[in-house]
C-alpha cells in the first residue's frame, strides 16, 4: 500500500483544509480583479517605463492588501472612467489630468511597497528575536 504523504481523516483537519482552499480562491479573485483593471488601463492608455515597473512590482508582491477596497472600488474605476472619457474625446484637453492621476496612483503604490518592505523586515527581526530567546531558554 503506497502512501502519498500525510493524509489525516479527522473532521477538524478537513474543515481547516476547506477554509484554506476558500481563502486561496478569494485571494486569487482579488488578485485577478485588480490585475484586470490595471491591464485595462495599460491597454487603453499606457504607462511610462517607471510606472510599469512600479505597478508590476506592486502586483507581483501583492502589496495592495491594505488598500484593496480603495483601489478596486474607487481609484482604478475612476481612472478607467477618465481614460474612457478622454479616449472618446481623442485625448483633447484631458491628457494632462490622466497623466497626473497615474503619477499619483504609482506614487501611492510605491508607498505601499515601502510599507510592505518595512513590515517584512520587522517581521523577520521579530522572528529572529523569538528564535534567539528560545535558544537561550534551551541552553
Amino acid at each position: 500500500m503506497k502512501q502519498k504523504g500525510f493524509n489525516p481523516q479527522s473532521e477538524t483537519y478537513k474543515e481547516i483544509e476547506k477554509l484554506k482552499k476558500k481563502r486561496r480562491k478569494i485571494e486569487h479573485k482579488k488578485h485577478q480583479h485588480i490585475y484586470d483593471q490595471i491591464t485595462y488601463i495599460e491597454q487603453m492608455w499606457g504607462y511610462t517605463k517607471e510606472q510599469e515597473k512600479t505597478i508590476e512590482k506592486f502586483i507581483e508582491e501583492r502589496a495592495y492588501s491594505e488598500m484593496y477596497n480603495r483601489l478596486t472600488a474607487s481609484l482604478l474605476p475612476q481612472m478607467i472612467t477618465l481614460i474612457d472619457y478622454c479616449n472618446e474625446r481623442n485625448k483633447k484637453g484631458c491628457k494632462r489630468e490622466v497623466s497626473k492621476r497615474l503619477r499619483e496612483l504609482t506614487t501611492l503604490m510605491k508607498e505601499e511597497l515601502k510599507k510592505k518592505k518595512v513590515q517584512k523586515s520587522e517581521s523577520y527581526e521579530t522572528t529572529l528575536e523569538v528564535y534567539d530567546h528560545i535558544l537561550k531558554e534551551m541552553l
